[in-house]
């Protein structure tokens, strides 16, 4: 079975083939309309759109804010394209508070939005960037 280039969905087990979704119990409420309208958004960029992985989401728990991660291929993904892309999807979803651009690395770009989300835990506010290491399960976490 041949991936669709602009697939969006889960890897299948043992493979780099991506199985499509379209919407899926084990992502939270919102996340596979966020996906969705990216996929449906890449097919009209072109070519740039060879230039990009990987697309990762986080979300806070307290404060419900969404951070959309796109990893380039071996760089960053920067220009108007890339933030004309990121300002539409913070404009139909407003629970993203950034959109990013990293290649896996420590530099990160930010296209949209103010580069962090804040989270809650044990009663203390946190700031968490792009590639930060924190724990997703803050519930399981206090």
């Amino acid at each position: 079975m041949q991936t669709d280039p602009l697939a969006i969905g889960f890897f299948q087990s043992g493979s780099h083939t991506v199985v499509p979704f379209k919407e899926c119990l084990l992502v939270p409420p919102g996340w596979g309309d966020i996906l969705n309208f990216l996929e449906h958004s890449l097919r009209h960029i072109g070519s740039s759109v060879q230039d990009l992985s990987q697309v990762m989401l986080r979300e806070s728990h307290n404060h419900r804010e969404i951070m959309l991660i796109l990893y380039g291929r071996n760089k960053l993904l920067r220009g108007q394209v890339w933030e004309r892309l990121a300002q539409d999807i913070r404009h139909h979803f407003q629970r993203v508070s950034t959109v990013a651009s990293t290649a896996g690395h420590d530099e990160v770009v930010i296209l949209s939005g103010r580069g962090f989300l804040n989270e809650r835990l044990a009663g203390l506010e946190f700031a968490i960037s792009p590639m930060a290491f924190f724990q997703v399960n803050t519930v399981m976490a206090e």
